[in-house]
């Protein structure tokens, strides 16, 4: 199963994003986006931009569900790696 998950943007380089990680995610699809915005991300895809307060809760929501089952694990860029 996979998961888009919010991130914050740090550089952009053209049409691409360097996001919290380190990972670089392409944003072609993302307009009008700033360092410091967070942004949807699903498979190295930027979806849409979020306001912060909405992503920060979608951030607490995932912790807590990462808290809940830590057999899951979610990474930057929204995968769901499950461990066995």
């Amino acid at each position: 199963m996979c998961l888009a998950t919010p991130v914050q943007v740090k550089k952009i380089l053209n049409n691409f994003a360097v996001v919290e990680g380190g990972k670089k995610i392409d944003v072609s699809l993302v307009p009008n986006l700033h360092k410091g915005d967070y942004i949807l991300v699903h498979a190295d895809l930027g979806i849409n931009k979020l306001e912060k307060e909405e992503a920060l809760k979608i951030i607490a929501l995932s912790a807590e569900c990462h808290h809940q089952h830590p057999e899951n694990h979610i990474a930057a860029g929204g995968v769901v790696h499950a461990r066995e």
